[in-house]
């Protein structure tokens, strides 16, 4: 993660073990659709996991989400060209 962040990225999204396919796409795709709502980076993927704990209950098992970390820049939204 320092590599992309010390390149010049202002955030960088990774994991910290393997993740299962499945649950990355959901979470991933529910924190880009957060950010299409401009939400900033931070709250985009707090709401993400949210939501997957809402969406899939007792099957959302936290081993394959919770090691999606946000670091650099979380506090701003993603700026949209026009």
């Amino acid at each position: 993660m320092r590599s992309f962040l010390f390149a010049g990225a202002h955030s960088v999204l990774a994991s910290l073990w393997s993740a299962d396919d499945i649950v990355t796409a959901a979470l991933i795709k529910q924190f880009f659709g957060n950010l299409a709502k401009k939400q900033d980076k931070g709250s985009a993927l707090r709401h993400a996991k949210i939501n997957l704990l809402k969406k899939y209950g007792d099957q959302a098992i936290p081993y394959y989400w919770v090691g999606f970390t946000l670091q650099g820049e979380g506090a701003s939204a993603v700026p949209v060209s026009q």
